[in-house]
């Protein structure tokens, strides 16, 4: 299995994480990921520790849908991103994610983390179910 890779970066729009989605595992797991969040109450997932993830340009990303353990400095750092949602936001998210899983076709996805100005882009690179 290939890394699902998580690449930040300045670009044309700003501030981007662009997440390469190479195997249609990749996609099952942020959709999962994205359900414990919509689903959990006060949940925390660090990026880092998740199987074959690759951050690039960036230390960590905390997905969150509330509460957050990690101290403020961390993410003052700029090396440390915070996705912080309400739980119905990231039930909305996982059935974008779940759109990309249906189509036959290439594809991709936009989100934002709007209290940091990032767009996030789920970029699917291969055709099929």
């Amino acid at each position: 299995m290939t890394s699902l890779v998580f690449n930040y970066y300045i670009g044309a729009y700003g501030k981007t994480i662009y997440i390469m989605v190479e195997e249609k595992e990749h996609l099952l797991f942020l959709k999962e990921l994205f359900y414990r969040l919509a689903t959990t109450s006060y949940l925390e997932y660090r990026l880092s520790e998740g199987p074959n993830v690759l951050l690039s340009g960036i230390r960590e990303i905390v997905l969150s849908n509330g509460k957050v353990s990690t101290e403020a400095s961390e993410f003052a750092s700029n090396e440390v991103i915070l996705w912080n949602q309400r739980q119905s936001d990231w039930y909305d998210s996982e059935g974008l994610i779940d759109g990309l899983i249906q189509s036959d076709r290439k594809g991709h996805q936009y989100f934002s983390i709007e209290e940091k100005e990032i767009v996030v882009e789920v970029d699917k690179l291969f055709d099929g179910k």
